[in-house]
């Protein structure tokens, strides 16, 4: 069966994700993932943006409104580190 570009481009676009994930990312700033990456997965529902700049991991099929990704990705953001990390990728003001 042959893939369409978009298929590919999704699929290169999960498999950067998948790196991200790996190494403990659910929180990612715009410049995390390369622009048609980071359209694929929005337009697949595998992100959603947070603020500007700013964008979570998530299920595609969620309901609009559904928080459970939220209330899975807050801290994270919050402290604007990785779970993984123990240094801030922001500097304190």
């Amino acid at each position: 069966m042959a893939t369409t570009p978009a298929q590919r481009r999704l699929a290169e676009a999960l498999s950067e994700l998948k790196s991200l994930q790996d190494g403990g990312r659910s929180v990612l700033r715009t410049e995390d993932l390369r622009r048609p990456s980071r359209e694929a997965l929005i337009d697949a529902g595998f992100l959603q943006p947070i603020i500007g700049g700013w964008y979570m991991c998530s299920r595609p099929g969620a309901k609009d409104g559904d928080t459970t990704a939220w209330v899975a990705h807050a801290r994270e953001f919050v402290t604007c580190r990785p779970r993984s990390s123990g240094r801030r990728s922001k500097t304190p003001s």
